[in-house]
């Protein structure tokens, strides 16, 4: 049986790798929202909806460059902080707002963690279908050789559940099954976007699907419920979600 100090010293050292490397995404994830304002601009965004918004931390430090334009964080359970605007509780799978509803859509680090392509396709058709003039999505790159969740060299490879005992191992605790992609998945997720590339030294990070949905397109639409409230405005509470 193992020694409890060794596995001890083992995930200090474990969780010191894991902050430094944090620390490092967290420098990408702050270049990555300048961006996104930056493109928002011109098109004159008002409201954005933050799919898997989490706390909304990535928006930390920009509120002086955003001007009016409001965020809607969405998450599946309500964090213990949250910065400030309003706040969706509810499935990124079935987003409880109208077709075109929020000027913008954006989803960082989402895709991956939802399923398998299955899921993942109808999160795409989600976001397609909520965006009206822009939408945004981010997800880590299959084959960049550090898997940006064990912090640990290829081992993205690895079966499912081999990743999870090691992330168990080394974190104390289990991030689900992971489905990291390639671009040509990415492309055949989003087939009406452009897909950018975020590189580190020549090797692809990570893609972002940038994409202005088309406003017939019908195969992404659908009716919304009668008990759906409308709307992205934040100004009213849909069945089983909170706002704040």
């Amino acid at each position: 049986m193992p020694n409890p100090r060794v596995l001890n010293r083992r995930q200090q050292r474990a969780q010191r790798i894991f902050r430094f490397a944090a620390g490092l995404a967290a420098r990408y994830r702050r270049k990555r929202a300048r961006q996104i304002l930056h493109l928002l601009q011109p098109r004159g965004v008002r409201l954005l909806l933050d799919v898997g918004a989490g706390w909304g931390g990535f928006w930390t430090g920009l509120q002086d460059r955003m001007g009016s334009l409001k965020v809607i964080g969405l998450d599946v359970r309500r964090p213990d902080r949250l910065t400030p605007g309003r706040f969706v509780v509810a499935d990124a799978l079935h987003l409880p707002f109208r077709d075109r509803s929020a000027d913008c859509v954006v989803c960082n680090s989402v895709l991956e963690h939802v399923g398998a392509f299955p899921a993942q396709l109808e999160l795409a058709r989600e976001i397609r279908r909520v965006a009206r003039r822009l939408y945004l999505v981010q997800v880590p790159a299959m084959d960049f050789p550090i898997e940006p969740h064990l912090m640990l060299p290829f081992v993205q490879y690895l079966p499912q559940h081999v990743r999870r005992s090691l992330h168990r191992f080394l974190y104390g605790f289990d991030p689900g099954d992971i489905h990291l992609l390639r671009r040509r998945a990415v492309q055949e997720l989003f087939p009406d976007a452009a897909i950018d590339e975020e590189r580190i030294c020549f090797l692809t990070k990570s893609f972002t699907a940038r994409g202005e949905p088309e406003p017939d397109d019908a195969s992404i639409s659908r009716p919304a419920p009668r008990t759906e409230r409308p709307g992205a405005d934040g100004r009213r509470i849909v069945p089983g979600g909170t706002r704040r």
